[in-house]
């Protein structure tokens, strides 16, 4: 990345966790790895011109503006460029900066479109405050299909994250647990080890309880 980023910028956080989550979508799209690596520098760079010239650039302008700097060097595909021109371009032609529609848009950037869509809205730059894992699962079925690629965003939600392992949740009967295993396209019903009542008292004795095989128990909040 540019000299400007420095790794306690929010943006060059951003930039690699979309850039991961792109390498995801494309590995389960059975990407090379000539195009995993086109794609990945691509949305590595997809912001960076959000960065030039000392941030002086508007929220439109910054696609155009990266593009004008990527594609000058020599090491970086053009079509990775295009992903930094792109990846604001929405699938309905809703987006910017040149109203590009469905397939008119590259692969590539239609990727990083979920990807930076997914991690805006986890993370600090999320207008209304950071989203649940989950709460950002159905925020990208939402934009499915209009904003997002629908393909694409599929693809991406049998991967995503719902309950992260580790994370504390509570169940439909008030129990509360935590994540301990998600299975690959079952997010939604990972195994979770109870550890308190619905009144916040330690169990005495912790124990597990797969939700894909016990239905009647899901996960509330």
């Amino acid at each position: 990345l540019d000299s400007n980023i420095v790794a306690d910028d929010p943006v060059y956080g951003h930039c690699l966790n979309v850039a991961a989550l792109a390498a995801v979508i494309g590995n389960d799209m059975e990407y090379s790895a000539a195009r995993m690596h086109e794609l990945v520098m691509g949305a590595l760079l997809h912001d960076i011109g959000k960065v030039l010239a000392d941030g002086d650039v508007t929220e439109e302008d910054h696609p155009a503006k990266g593009f004008a700097y990527v594609r000058k060097i020599r090491k970086y595909s053009t079509v990775s460029a295009h992903v930094v021109y792109s990846h604001h371009e929405n699938y309905d032609g809703s987006g910017f900066p040149r109203n590009l529609s469905g397939d008119n848009i590259h692969e590539y950037a239609r990727i990083t479109a979920v990807a930076d869509a997914y991690d805006t809205l986890t993370s600090g730059q999320n207008p209304g405050g950071a989203l649940l894992p989950h709460e950002a699962y159905e925020a990208i079925m939402a934009m499915s299909g209009s904003r997002l690629d629908k393909t694409i965003a599929d693809i991406f939600l049998t991967k995503a994250p719902l309950y992260p392992v580790g994370s504390f949740v509570v169940l439909n009967d008030a129990y509360i647990g935590i994540v301990t295993d998600v299975r690959p396209k079952m997010q939604a019903r990972p195994t979770v080890l109870l550890v308190a009542d619905g009144a916040r008292n330690f169990l005495p004795e912790w124990f597990e309880l797969k939700l894909t095989e016990n239905l009647t128990s899901f996960i509330s909040h």
